[in-house]
């Protein structure tokens, strides 16, 4: 999944999406990508980090 991101509420709805889909789906192969992540929640690095983004 590809998404564009900006305000803490963008980017919260962008990862919660792309946790519901890994949690029901493989994630050997993850490639999704959130753009534009601007002006993110304190706790939200955490789960970029916890959903294997690098």
């Amino acid at each position: 999944m590809h998404f564009h991101a900006i305000g803490a509420k963008g980017v919260k709805v962008a990862l919660d999406a792309i946790s519901d889909a890994a949690s029901d789906n493989s994630t050997a192969d993850i490639r999704h990508r959130v753009t534009h992540a601007y002006f993110i929640d304190a706790a939200d690095p955490m789960r970029f980090d916890d959903l294997g983004f690098s």
